[in-house]
Formats: C-alpha cells, structure tokens, sequence
C-alpha cells in the first residue's frame, strides 16, 4: 500500500511539474502550432501506429503458435486486450501481459507455464531491440552530424549495454560475480540492501541464468529471430509516428535521434506508475530528453503531444470492442 501511495505521489509531482513546464513554454504558442500543424501529414500517424501494433502482434503470435493451436483472430484478440489495459493501468498486476495471460488461459486453456515461456522471450526480444535500435539510432546520427557531446553520451549507452548483453549470453557467470561484488559494496553502507542482500543476490543470478538461456535460445532458432525482426520493425514505426509529428510542425528532426530515444519512451509507456497511459509522466521526461539532442523544447511539446494524443486514441479505438466483446469483469483478475 505504501508503495501505490508513493508512486501515486509521485505521478501527481511528475504531472503537476508537466503542466508548470507547459505554462512556462507559453500555451499560446504551443496551442497556435498544433492548430497550423498539417493534418494531412498527422493523419499517417493512424497507419504507422496501425502498422506498428500489427507487428507487435505478429511477433506475439508467431512464438504463441510455434507451442500452442489458436486462430490468428484469437490470438489477435488477445493482444488488444494486452493493449487496452497497458494503456489504462499500466502495472504488472493487472497489466496488459497479465490480462492477456488470464485471457488465453481461461478461454483457451494454454497452459500458464508455456505462456509465461512465451513471455520471457517476448521480454528477452524487447531488451534486444532496445540495444539494435540504440546502435541503429546512434549510426545515423553519426552519419547526420549530430553535436558532439550528445552522439559521445549516445555512444558510452550503447556500448555499456552491448558489453552487458555480451557477457549475459556468453559469460553470465562473468557478470553473477560483478554484481555479487557491487552489491556486497552496496550493503555495507546501506542497512536496506543489506537485509534484502541474499534475496537480491538470488534474484539476481535468476534473471541472468533466464537470460542467458533464452539469449541462446533466440540464436539458435530462426523463428525467434522472425520474431525478433517483427518487433524491431513495430519499433521503427512507431518512431517514425514521432518522425511525422515533427514533420507536421514544419520542423523535421533527425530520424537518427528518434529512434535512438524510442526505446525510452516505449520503456516509459510501461512503467508502473498508475496513471492511464502514463500521460503527463511521458511527456516532460521526452521533452528534456529531446532538448539534451537540441531540439526546441516548444517544438517538442507540440510533437510529442500531437503523436501521443495520436497513437493513445487509436489504441483505445482498436482494442475497446474486443474488450467489450469479451464481457471482461473485475472476477477475470480475481
């Protein structure tokens, strides 16, 4: 309980600060861009956000099938509901993973534990796409001169996670002692850590035995690269949402930056903060991020609201009948 209440003080801090950096930014003008932006050029926003969910499915229901039988329409069904609920709670407890996993297994008795398997792929496969689309976003900003110190503080991120994911895969028991280390350093200043120390360290060398298995896992088999392929190109749709909404203001940006700071954002969309959608918690981070790379903090509002705005609706438009459709009561997460 104590936690919610936290992170509910939290959003309510990250939410009051949003709308003081609005104010500060002048309404009037951010207001006066987004009613001259071209709408034409927004409405794309509809099939590249389209696009990008189809390809979220895919690379679902490509690992759901290669374990269990179920139609393209169940199992397309399954994923709005993941969508629906994502975008209204998003938590791990009654998120949109768990409202799928429920769905499946109650109406389609697949098992939890092979849907759980599915999962951690899944996730394994989001951590990847994260660092490709890191490494992808940095070379084109390399190759678009960005400023110095923004593609420098870009180029120490990704080789921190190339090395993380080098050692995860190749040498996990490499990394079981780096952490071991850091946390023994850890709970000798901090009485917290220090209670919780064996449980951490047991936590700890789970995730890294789960991935590693599952590291090997995807390069060994060619149908999790397809799906691994799937999900990088959902990714680079939905950057390319945020590419347009630019464009829309008259003030294109580098592609290279957006989609080096998608993974962020897309991390950011799914943190448990309590609030649907997490708006007003996306966008001020965004924002400060963009101005890190140069972009006008003004712009950058209007940009990020417009594609947000955007993307949001038509989530809630696609995923809300089959919600519906389904009868879903509170007893589904009981």
């Amino acid at each position: 309980m104590l936690k919610i209440l936290l992170r509910l003080a939290i959003a309510f801090l990250i939410i009051l600060l949003f709308i003081v950096l609005i104010i500060n930014l002048n309404p009037y003008k951010l207001l006066s861009l987004i009613k001259n932006s071209d709408w034409s050029i927004l409405s794309l926003i509809l099939l590249t956000n389209f696009l990008a969910m189809i390809f979220f499915f895919l690379a679902w229901h490509f690992l759901l099938i290669k374990l269990e039988k179920i139609s393209l329409y169940e199992s397309f069904k399954s994923t709005c509901i993941a969508i629906f609920f994502n975008l209204i709670i998003p938590s791990f407890s009654l998120s949109g993973e768990y409202a799928r996993i429920v769905y499946l297994n109650r109406y389609h008795d697949i098992p939890n534990e092979k849907l759980l398997a599915i999962l951690s792929i899944n996730k394994f496969q989001y951590g990847l796409a994260m660092i490709i689309f890191f490494v992808f976003g940095l070379l084109l900003m390399f190759f678009s001169n960005i400023k110095f110190f923004a593609l420098l503080f870009s180029l120490l991120i990704v080789i921190f996670l190339i090395i993380t994911l080098f050692l995860l895969i190749a040498f996990p028991n490499i990394l079981k002692k780096v952490i071991i280390f850091i946390l023994e350093r850890l709970a000798k200043i901090n009485t917290r850590i220090n209670d919780r120390y064996e449980s951490l360290i047991e936590k700890s060398n789970k995730f890294v035995d789960e991935f590693s298995f599952y590291g090997r896992y995807l390069l060994k088999s060619s149908h999790s690269i397809l799906t691994l392929f799937l999900m990088i190109l959902q990714w680079l749709f939905n950057s390319i949402s945020f590419y347009l909404a630019f464009i829309a203001l008259g003030y294109p940006q580098n592609l290279g930056v957006l989609i080096f700071t998608f993974p962020i954002i897309s991390f950011l969309t799914t943190t448990a903060i309590f609030v649907p959608a997490n708006v007003g918690i996306v966008e001020p981070i965004m924002i400060a991020i963009y101005s890190g790379f140069g972009i006008d903090p003004l712009i950058s509002a209007a940009a990020i609201l417009l594609a947000r705005t955007i993307i949001i609706v038509e989530d809630l438009f696609l995923s809300l009948p089959f919600v519906i459709s389904m009868g879903i009561k509170s007893k589904l997460f009981l």
